[in-house]
């Protein structure tokens, strides 16, 4: 097809749909949905009124009072300047909003900032699992699976809604676990995808999940009526935020129903949030000695800094101070579901039956070879630990 000269294409209607559609595609539509949300709003509240820098920096202040977080404020300053900028025009926000925004969020900032979600962890994680299949609905069941999905793969809320049948692989029929491709994400707009893995039992519950409510294509997590019929469409994500609220209460990792506003974890001022996975995730991870790196790949943050500041409780004993002055090393790693280090001594005493002096001088030499996965223990006190594990036949350690 010829190009043509630029007077052409001005008249080619083709071409300027064309052109259009491209330029829609060059933000996601859930980020344009919000900004249209809140121009929406922003309209509302106008009335009569022009747009000016003056006036959006008072309706930047009527939120802070209503109790809007900084974040969401924020959002209300990108949008104005995405729509003036995707329209040609001049953009409302001046100095006024602009100082008015910061204000915010400094004020934000000495107040302790935006509240985190509290981790939920993988023992949790698999109570609540454990308590939706236990409810005899095949709600519960498509509960179960999608609490573990979350719990292994880390999957943002948006990604969980866009999961299809298809974008599920079982390895050696769910013995050996499943693949999930994610198509497209948050830190992912040109769809270049990620594959990721559940482990066996997370398997298990997605094959049992999708047979029992007889899910060969299409959306995977969808809505189930009281009457057990499965709907086509996918599960919204509000409905999808509220099963992490729900099962979080009901398996006693939350001592009130939940709802869609945020609910307080047992014993915490924080909250339950569908984030609360994702985090305790994080935290499991570092507690077993993964590095940011590693961290930041299973996640798909684009840098480390989030899941540095989701786990920065559990780096901090590990930390340089921690290390080279006082001598901590990392405790050792252990696996989910792994027996702890005294059910290894007592099962690794058999094995060490019958171990001579000889035998005991290379165990205690293995050993030694592991000594940084000893917690806190000085050179001295560490070897001293050894042979007493030695002499309990701890072989299992090996």
């Amino acid at each position: 097809m010829e190009r043509g000269t630029a007077a052409d294409a001005m008249r080619d209607p083709e071409l300027l749909a064309a052109c259009a559609e491209l330029q829609s595609k060059a933000v996601a539509k859930r980020t344009l949905d919000i900004y249209d949300g809140e121009l929406q709003r922003l309209d509302d509240w106008l009335g009569d009124v022009p747009l000016t820098d003056g006036s959006l920096a008072l309706y930047l202040c009527a939120l802070h009072r209503e109790g809007k977080s900084a974040s969401t404020i924020g959002t209300v300053v990108a949008a104005t300047r995405f729509h003036a900028k995707n329209k040609g025009l001049p953009s409302a926000v001046g100095a006024q909003a602009t100082k008015t925004a910061s204000g915010i969020r400094r004020e934000a900032a000495a107040k302790g900032g935006q509240r985190q979600a509290d981790a939920i962890g993988w023992d949790q994680t698999d109570r609540m699992a454990r308590t939706a299949e236990r409810s005899g609905r095949l709600g519960g069941v498509r509960d179960a699976a999608l609490i573990a999905v979350r719990s292994d793969t880390l999957l943002r809320v948006s990604e969980m809604w866009a999961l299809d049948v298809e974008d599920v692989s079982f390895i050696d029929h769910g013995r050996r676990g499943a693949e999930v491709t994610v198509r497209r994400s948050k830190t992912d707009q040109k769809g270049a995808g990620r594959v990721l893995y559940c482990g066996p039992p997370t398997a298990r519950r997605l094959k049992r999940w999708m047979e029992a409510a007889g899910v060969a294509h299409g959306p995977l997590f969808r809505r189930v009526l009281k009457n057990a019929a499965v709907q086509e469409g996918r599960l919204s994500t509000r409905s999808l935020q509220n099963v992490v609220k729900r099962w979080a209460y009901e398996a006693g990792v939350s001592p009130q129903p939940g709802s869609a506003r945020d609910v307080p974890l047992a014993g915490k001022e924080g909250r339950i949030t569908w984030h609360s996975l994702r985090i305790g995730s994080a935290q499991e991870l570092a507690a077993r000695h993964a590095s940011l790196v590693e961290m930041q790949h299973v996640g798909r943050w684009k840098s480390p800094t989030m899941p540095a500041h989701y786990v920065r409780g559990e780096l901090a004993a590990e930390g340089a101070m921690a290390r080279l002055r006082y001598g901590r090393t990392p405790a050792p790693a252990r696996a989910h579901g792994e027996e702890t280090c005294g059910q290894a001594q007592r099962t690794g005493r058999q094995s060490a039956k019958g171990v001579g002096k000889d035998g005991k001088k290379k165990l205690q030499k293995k050993l030694a070879r592991r000594k940084r996965r000893v917690l806190g223990f000085p050179q001295r006190e560490l070897t001293e630990s050894m042979s007493f594990c030695v002499s309990l036949g701890s072989s299992a350690w090996l």
